[in-house]
């Protein structure tokens, strides 16, 4: 894995600038720090920290000013690409569009979705490895030990999630199919795939205990954009919900979600670029130096601003699926409907129809949203209905919405409820980067029959298509001599 390693230290001293320690700042310039002098005291581990969140939504990580490389919006937004309830409308720019068609899945070089996503995450494993192992040794109180600690196993957790669900098959019924390395230490080893089996069990251990140590430590985060011990129960109910564990899966969405209240209408509307609303468990606070303007994710997302949203990459819903919703339900108001005249581009030109609005902003300093209480209560919805809790399933479910359409519950059983619970996971989180791993956690087949197949050129795939899955990269392959070409 030398290839990935070489990113390494971006993570720990290039990015220090994000730490609160303006102490250690002063005394340890940004190109000259060590693993020795950060994990001296708890306060050079938290620069390590604050250094991984930083690199979670950093832009050109690979190093070539793409302005399709910000981190984990950017493979959100790859993902739900790859699933049929976001069109393009036009090529405009053409970025993404390798991804829309299914090209991007199958090239493994330099500048890839394979090549972002394991660099992205291997990056974050890695320097989350060296705080786990170093941060026991020092100085400083214990409960702040242990705190910095639940983070770095939360992260590491989170980043072979995302890497498991990009690069392998669903969990169930896959348990030994080859995932990807797990690599659990801070070395140059070279390591062969692991199982999807062996990759969640590693998953739910470090989130198991994370949560443990959370609660040990009982400090309270100092902003939403550090992990805390009900975003790990979050994550937690995201693993559990692709392992079909029911019992987890619920018992960590109520977790997770307590004490969060769900999004009023206002703040529906109000363009999702904002981490101090209520029900956002998990964002980052992007302010106007951090912000990289066209490269980002709100410049491919919001048509109504000079971006690549404006320029032809508008993103839309197809439109079954947005006359499923009712018109007196406040996500409706999302998506440009056919008779709104009153969503225009830049250049006073109408917005097309159907394309969404979800994400606009007034400002590039639009905050990153990673985690939300909607998805809690839809991840408990889904496990309950399939564990055959039926009134666990209507109560979360009809939670959403009540808040969304009041008066709009429903009662349903068995595989209606299923099905009711999906489409209000299709609606509710369209955008927040699941909609690949929705297919293929549900088994379903690709369907993009509401789609131009000029641009997406891949209208249909069955269900469990190995195309679902992206290569592992080949600089992966040629460093490392435990992978073959087989894998």
């Amino acid at each position: 894995m030398k290839r990935i390693n070489s990113y390494l230290l971006i993570g720990l001293s290039a990015v220090l600038m994000f730490s609160c320690s303006e102490e250690f700042l002063d005394t340890a310039p940004t190109d000259a720090v060590s693993k020795d002098v950060i994990f001296e005291t708890v306060q050079g581990a938290e620069v390590a920290v604050n250094g991984i969140y930083r690199w979670m939504y950093s832009w050109n990580q690979l190093g070539n000013g793409r302005h399709d490389d910000w981190g984990y919006r950017t493979l959100g937004l790859k993902a739900d690409l790859m699933g049929h309830d976001m069109k393009v409308y036009s090529r405009g720019y053409g970025w993404f569009i390798s991804d829309y068609n299914y090209t991007g899945r199958g090239q493994v070089t330099d500048n890839t979705t394979s090549s972002i996503s394991y660099n992205l995450n291997y990056d974050i494993i890695y320097n989350a490895n060296v705080i786990i192992e170093k941060v026991d040794e020092v100085l400083g109180d214990q409960t702040e030990r242990d705190w910095i600690k639940a983070q770095a196993l939360t992260i590491r957790a989170h980043a072979y999630l995302w890497l498991a669900q990009f690069h392998a098959p669903t969990y169930a019924g896959n348990e030994s199919a080859p995932c990807v390395p797990l690599k659990l230490e801070s070395t140059e080893e070279h390591l062969p795939m692991s199982t999807v089996g062996e990759v969640y069990a590693s998953i739910i251990t470090d989130l198991e205990d994370a949560i443990d140590l959370f609660t040990s430590a009982g400090i309270s985060r100092p902003a939403k954009s550090y992990i805390d011990v009900q975003v790990a129960h979050g994550v937690l109910a995201r693993a559990a919900l692709n392992m079909e564990d029911w019992t987890t899966a619920i018992a960590a969405a109520q977790d997770a979600r307590d004490g969060y209240s769900l999004m009023s209408n206002a703040e529906m509307t109000g363009g999702f670029n904002d981490q101090s609303v209520g029900e956002w468990m998990w964002g980052f606070d992007i302010n106007e130096e951090q912000s990289t303007i066209y490269a980002s994710f709100f410049s491919h997302m919001d048509p109504t601003r000079l971006s690549y949203a404006s320029l032809g990459l508008q993103k839309q819903m197809p439109a079954y699926l947005y006359d499923t919703i009712p018109a007196t339900d406040i996500r409706k108001a999302l998506f440009v409907d056919p008779a709104d005249d009153t969503w225009f581009d830049p250049w006073g030109t109408p917005v097309p129809t159907y394309v969404s609005v979800k994400y606009t902003t007034p400002s590039w300093a639009a905050d990153y949203i990673m985690m939300r209480a909607a998805e809690m209560y839809l991840i408990e919805a889904e496990a309950a209905a399939e564990a055959g809790q039926g009134t666990v399933a209507l109560n979360a479910v009809n939670a959403i919405l009540e808040a969304r359409d009041p008066g709009s519950s429903i009662s349903l059983s068995g595989d209606e409820l299923i099905q009711a619970i999906r489409l209000q996971r299709r609606i509710e989180l369209w955008g927040e980067g699941f909609g690949l791993f929705d297919i293929k956690r549900w088994k379903i087949p690709l369907d993009r029959r509401d789609h131009d197949p000029t641009l997406c050129t891949v209208v249909t795939l069955p269900a469990n298509s190995f195309e679902f899955n992206l290569r592992v990269p080949q600089y992966e392959i040629d460093a490392n001599d435990m992978l073959s070409e087989a894998d």
